[in-house]
């Protein structure tokens, strides 16, 4: 399944699950229409992707963030991303498991990359 949207980072990171992965997008929830998770092989959620307004992570913007959520079991991988500014706790999941990437540009790409990759292996070795 191909999915595009307006948001060229979330478009990366789409084509990235996809073609490193074979990831499935799914959207399961009717009342959310733009939220999705990615499925490994197993349908195991690696990624979760929302809509969020950026005053729920304490930002000061009136509008919807796109937000990727993926696992990080590494404590002190945890604890080096999580700044609180760009990366936060998993919204809406286990915050001591989940991060929330901002898909705003304001994370390096590669780093975003990075850290799905966490989260298929965090996922996959389960």
């Amino acid at each position: 399944m191909n999915l595009t949207s307006d948001n060229p980072i979330l478009n990366k990171v789409v084509e990235y699950v996809q073609t490193k992965y074979q990831a499935k997008i799914d959207f399961p929830w009717y009342k959310y229409p733009d939220y999705f998770v990615i499925r490994n092989k197993n349908n195991k959620w690696f990624g979760l992707v929302m809509k969020v307004p950026y005053k729920k992570f304490n930002l000061n913007k009136e509008y919807l963030v796109d937000v990727l959520n993926v696992k990080i079991d590494d404590h002190g991988l945890y604890d080096i991303v999580v700044d609180n500014k760009t990366i936060f706790p998993g919204y809406h999941m286990a915050k001591h498991k989940w991060i929330s990437i901002l898909l705003d540009g304001s994370v390096d790409i590669k780093k975003t990359f990075r850290l799905i990759d966490e989260s298929y292996i965090a996922v996959y070795n389960k």
